[in-house]
């Protein structure tokens, strides 16, 4: 988010386009970062999160998933999250939602429009409850799921259609 901002300010000082960015918030309880033990340089660790802010699309995601391994080796388990929820997030984008946050086993979204993220839930309708004209209720397939299977299982949600 911060980067976004910085990012707003310094284009609107040269008098450049602002992007529209839609933020999405995300929240599953899952463990996404850049452990020390795998980049432990401060500087370097800001550049890369900042990378992986403006990742827009599944290829790109691929590619510094790519880039990733080639410059520091195997990507840990919380990488891998990192960059799952960054896939969620392009998803989410593209499908008008502000906000997913896993509450038990439940996971609440924020939508800008419920007709353009109908298409979405068409497989999962015994699943969705419709809570107002902004809110879903979607009930995960199983109350005791990790928080990674969470994760995968509203990225495949997403990315379906």
């Amino acid at each position: 988010m911060f980067c976004r901002l910085l990012e707003i300010v310094i284009r609107k000082a040269k008098n450049e386009p602002v992007p529209d960015h839609n933020d999405v918030h995300i929240n599953l309880n899952l463990e996404s970062y850049l452990p020390d033990n795998y980049l432990p340089d401060m500087k370097l660790k800001i550049e890369i999160y900042r990378k992986i802010n403006r990742l827009s699309s599944k290829h790109e995601i691929e590619e510094m998933e790519k880039e990733l391994a080639d410059r520091f080796g195997p990507i840990p388990e919380h990488v891998k999250n990192l960059l799952m929820e960054c896939e969620i997030r392009v998803a989410a984008q593209a499908s008008h939602i502000r906000s997913l946050v896993r509450t038990n086993g439940t996971i609440i979204l924020q939508v800008e429009d419920l007709k353009k993220v109908e298409t979405l839930f068409k497989n999962a309708k015994k699943m969705v409850k419709v809570v107002d004209s902004n809110e879903l209720h979607l009930t995960l397939p199983g109350k005791r799921m990790s928080y990674y299977d969470t994760a995968d299982f509203v990225k495949n949600l997403l990315i379906r259609t």
